[in-house]
């Protein structure tokens, strides 16, 4: 033993590491940096980053009109979480009977999500293995929302991404303009009124 005080270590509030991972991301500044003024390790910061983003962000697209039909950022991304994602948008749309089109996850090769997908009425196609191109659609939508949204809002906690992805997911939906479904918004699509729409147009 020496005979200095060791210090005691800080305990942080939620909102206290939420504005120390921000100034990291949107600030740009050093994780060494940051350490040095917290008085943190950088192991300790890299626990507090993995926390911060450790969701899985779940999604139905509906692939002709481009509308996302619903989202969850959920902690786990296990048989349970996806098949309760679609059976939310299910009930959205309780008239539909959708192809729902995944990768090759364990999830989705489950035998009882098997039975669920026969159960609810719907169908399932897998994609290619190594392949993301053949979800295109979903793949641009995740890109899209990334670019735009995640790295420029650059969110430090759940409740912030949350907040992020409503607002983008509104945007995208109703004031967005899709130049591959004749340049209008998801919503009137996924309404029936896109003929309407490109007449009036005319």
């Amino acid at each position: 033993m020496t005979g200095e005080k060791s210090e005691r270590r800080r305990q942080f509030t939620a909102e206290e590491k939420a504005i120390i991972l921000r100034r990291h991301l949107s600030e740009k500044v050093a994780v060494s940096d940051l350490c040095e003024e917290y008085k943190i390790q950088p192991s300790l910061f890299y626990v507090w980053q993995r926390q911060a983003f450790e969701y899985y962000l779940s999604s139905v697209l509906d692939g002709a009109t481009r509308f996302m039909i619903h989202w969850e950022l959920r902690e786990c991304m296990k048989e349970r979480d996806v098949e309760t994602v679609l059976q939310r948008a299910r009930e959205k749309y309780p008239d539909a009977f959708p192809r729902i089109i995944s990768d090759n996850g364990p999830q989705f090769i489950a035998k009882g999500f098997k039975e669920f997908i026969r159960m609810s009425g719907m169908t399932h196609v897998r994609t290619s293995p190594y392949y993301p191109q053949s979800n295109g659609k979903l793949e641009r939508w995740h890109q899209t929302l990334k670019v735009t949204t995640i790295r420029h809002g650059a969110p430090a906690t759940l409740d912030e991404a949350r907040r992020l992805m409503e607002g983008f997911v509104k945007y995208f939906n109703h004031e967005r303009l899709h130049s591959t479904i004749g340049f209008i918004t998801p919503a009137p699509m996924l309404a029936g009124r896109g003929a309407a729409i490109w007449q009036h147009c005319k």
